[in-house]
């Protein structure tokens, strides 16, 4: 059986580490598939438990570059000094500058750190501090903007909003083609 060799780099702003991996290539087919994701997954794995922000990995003689974007929230919840700067400059503007290593990338992954939901009230409320929330049409638009494709929803502010804040999260994302 062919074996196929992953080479991975990760790089954070202090250091930079590369991995080299080896699994089993099962061909071509659904099985094939399924052993070439499971490698690019142990790859991933490798590289965020260094603290990477961007992930490189090579097989088959193509590269695939992914960005890891960490907290990623628009400040609407924020304090009124955010609010205001938001108002000024727009949705556009927290991104902007990441807007070159964003497209530099293939794939770009970032942490959404707020709800995409209407600010109601909140089953939170008077029991969590701070308690987010991301506008559910802005927010999504301006990440596919920005070419994220997907994010992750992992973090203490998912459920702000309870489980009706999540599943607008939900709809939002799909709207946008954001996963």
């Amino acid at each position: 059986m062919a074996m196929l060799h992953f080479t991975a780099q990760s790089c954070s702003p202090h250091q930079c580490h590369s991995y080299d991996i080896d699994v089993a290539d099962g061909g071509a087919g659904r099985k094939g598939q399924c052993g070439v994701f499971m490698a690019a997954l142990l790859t991933l794995v490798v590289c965020l438990c260094e603290g990477a922000e961007t992930a490189r990995i090579t097989a088959r003689g193509q590269e695939l570059t992914i960005l890891f974007g960490g907290d990623t929230a628009f400040g609407e919840s924020y304090a009124d000094n955010r609010k205001e700067l938001l108002r000024e400059r727009g949705y556009n503007y927290s991104l902007d500058r990441l807007k070159p290593m964003m497209e530099s990338a293939d794939f770009c992954v970032l942490n959404l750190e707020a709800p995409i939901c209407r600010p109601l009230q909140s089953p939170l409320e008077g029991k969590k501090n701070p308690i987010h929330w991301t506008h559910w049409t802005q927010a999504p638009a301006t990440l596919r903007a920005h070419g994220v494709r997907l994010v992750t929803l992992g973090n203490n502010h998912a459920f702000d909003y309870g489980t009706g804040g999540l599943e607008e999260t939900f709809r939002a994302l799909g709207n946008h083609r954001v996963e």
